[in-house]
């Protein structure tokens, strides 16, 4: 267990995530809750920062999956310099 602040400070993460999903490293496979909660999130931009956080595309949706996978790569990121050939899977 571990505390993950979300906001504007998980951008680097979020970026990460990118670059995993385009490199093919992630994968979701069937999970159709999973890909759902993809789908609804969105990245609202700061450009005067450079900046972006984790948003729900409408206020009706849901995006836990999407949040709790950035938390736990944010988690990998932080321990990985220590722990990195646990995390590795």
């Amino acid at each position: 267990m571990d505390d993950v602040f979300q906001g504007w400070n998980l951008y680097p993460v979020l970026m990460e995530f990118e670059g995993l999903l385009k490199d093919r490293k992630i994968h979701i496979g069937d999970n159709a809750l999973l890909k759902m909660h993809l789908l609804n999130s969105a990245i609202k931009m700061d450009v005067e920062q450079n900046k972006g956080k984790l948003i729900k595309i409408s206020q009706t949706d849901h995006i836990d999956g999407m949040a709790a996978l950035i938390d736990a790569l944010t988690v990998r990121q932080k321990w990985f310099g220590e722990i990195g050939d646990q995390l590795k899977n």
